[in-house]
């Protein structure tokens, strides 16, 4: 946990709104480890990439565990700090705050949640549906503290 906690201050100390923090999407570990050999501030761990990994749609098809274990495989072979791209956070509130904790403990700095209807459908499918969910749905999904920076 300690190193999540040094990639945490590190990515806050990047987010400056004058000298913006520059993340390198990756799908693999191995694409991790060379955007932050080339000096990338962070790590976009990357649904559609994990999505197009698996050649599947971006449409919440695989399971958070595959993510997640992703991440970690990720945040062990390179420095950089992990943000990882939740999509609508695998359901809702509730499964939200069942997930920042583990993805935390694996080493992921931040995370990001789209305030879409679970399941995700990609903004880049013709006619997609891009349906927003309630207001107060969203806050649910971002008013539990946590130690992660949330990108929400």
């Amino acid at each position: 946990m300690q190193h999540a906690r040094s990639n945490i201050a590190r990515l806050r100390g990047k987010l400056d709104p004058h000298h913006p923090a520059i993340a390198m999407a990756s799908h693999n570990p191995l694409s991790a480890k060379l955007a932050a050999q080339a000096g990338f501030d962070a790590i976009w761990g990357s649904g559609f990439e994990l999505s197009a990994t698996y050649a599947v749609p971006d449409a919440s098809i695989l399971s958070a565990d595959t993510h997640l274990e992703l991440m970690r495989a990720i945040g062990e072979v390179q420095d950089a700090p992990v943000i990882a791209d939740l999509d609508t956070g695998y359901g809702n509130a509730v499964n939200v705050a069942y997930l920042v904790p583990r993805y935390a403990a694996a080493g992921v700095a931040a995370v990001t949640i789209e305030d879409k209807t679970f399941p995700k459908d990609s903004s880049l499918r013709p006619g997609g549906r891009q349906v927003l969910v309630p207001i107060e749905e969203f806050q649910g999904k971002i008013a539990r503290p946590s130690s992660l920076t949330c990108l929400c």
